[in-house]
């Protein structure tokens, strides 16, 4: 799927950027749940066979794709309240 988008961009004369979050299947399903619980539902929840099957076809970027740079990003949660943060960590991943 990538390469549709780096096709895009070569066509283009742009230079590709990669920026890889770094976010195991654990915490990606404890902030779906928790998104769900937030929004009282409104953002329902993603599958759980999504996350797998999106892990297991996963393939990490490199550069001999055409990606000029690949960033990788950490996950580092930022709360605006002492609540969103006894929230995050009320919840187990």
């Amino acid at each position: 799927m990538r390469k549709l988008y780096i096709d895009i961009a070569k066509k283009n004369g742009l230079q590709v950027r990669c920026y890889w979050f770094m976010v195991d299947t654990s915490l990606c399903e404890h902030l779906n749940k928790l998104r769900e619980i937030v929004t009282k539902g409104k953002r329902p929840h993603v599958p759980r066979m999504a996350f797998s099957n999106y892990h297991k076809n996963f393939e990490e970027p490199i550069e001999a794709e055409g990606i000029h740079s690949i960033e990788r990003v950490e996950f580092t949660p930022v709360f605006e309240s002492d609540e969103e943060r006894k929230m995050f960590y009320s919840w187990t991943f």
